[in-house]
């Protein structure tokens, strides 16, 4: 996220990271970068995720939302979907509620089946990219 320049959102990560795992030198590394960067605008709580479970259990999508003014709940950061089997399927950057970055799709076997760039919502000509 740090390198899509969502630096606040890359910071909220690290901090769960580093929670998660606190011998995470490199995940240090980077806070350390990013608060040079961000100032005294450091966010204080790692990012909300909502979490979508197949019948069985395994995660199926998770995604990193945030509360807009209306009080709805947008996507904004990564969204990803999982096959049942735990490999992922597809990953999909967000800003705001739109897709915004990268997104990736996957077979079961690990293999890319696309890739594609979005701006504000808009997908990009491959030209573009």
């Amino acid at each position: 996220m740090a390198e899509r320049g969502r630096f606040a959102i890359a910071y909220s990560s690290l901090l769960e990271a580093l929670r998660l795992n606190p011998r995470n030198s490199e995940a240090e590394s980077a806070l350390v970068r990013l608060r040079e960067i961000l100032g005294s605008e450091l966010p204080d709580a790692p990012p909300r995720v909502t979490l979508k479970r197949y019948a069985s259990g395994a995660p199926e999508q998770i995604v990193q939302v945030r509360t807009d003014a209306a009080g709805g709940i947008v996507p904004d950061g990564i969204a990803t979907d999982w096959y049942e089997s735990g490999e992922p399927r597809r990953l999909l950057d967000y800003a705001n509620g739109l897709p915004h970055g990268a997104e990736v799709t996957w077979d079961p076997s690990g293999r890319v089946l696309s890739r594609a760039e979005y701006r504000h919502g808009t997908r990009l000509p491959v030209g573009e990219r």
